[in-house]
């Protein structure tokens, strides 16, 4: 029953966001395909050639301002469970398998969005990321 309102708040968040960051593409960018997104996610990929340090960095200062941020999703060939199975000949599964993939993964940070966000908590998401991200650009 409740699906639709959901995906509704879940796009006006979204909307929010891309907003406040259409400003800072020059550090990161959010990563969405747009046609009939759900968002049940709002994912940010760092131009980290832009930037004086790694995701981790970036990832452990937002955690540190009280964002809660996450990082979805690992290239399914580097779980433990995979990099097993690869080191047993069982399958291929490895580091630098995909490196496309692997740098992707290494740039994009996992931002907070569910629909009951209030107004107050958007704006702390938007301030704090900000804030942390422009303090690594590279002058």
């Amino acid at each position: 029953k409740r699906v639709e309102k959901w995906i509704a708040r879940r796009q006006e968040i979204a909307a929010i966001y891309d907003d406040a960051f259409a400003d800072y593409q020059d550090i990161f960018n959010p990563l969405v395909n747009k046609t009939s997104c759900a968002y049940h996610i709002y994912v940010i990929q760092l131009k980290l050639e832009n930037l004086d340090c790694n995701r981790d960095v970036i990832f452990k200062e937002l955690k540190e301002n009280g964002i809660g941020v996450n990082v979805h999703y690992r290239p399914i060939y580097l779980l433990s469970y995979y990099l097993k199975l690869g080191r047993e000949g069982r399958i291929k599964a490895f580091p630098g398998m995909c490196p496309v993939a692997e740098d992707i993964y290494n740039r994009i940070i996992t931002l907070p969005l569910f629909p009951t966000l209030t107004t107050d908590q958007i704006n702390t998401i938007i301030e704090k990321t900000i804030q942390v991200i422009n303090q690594h650009r590279l002058k």
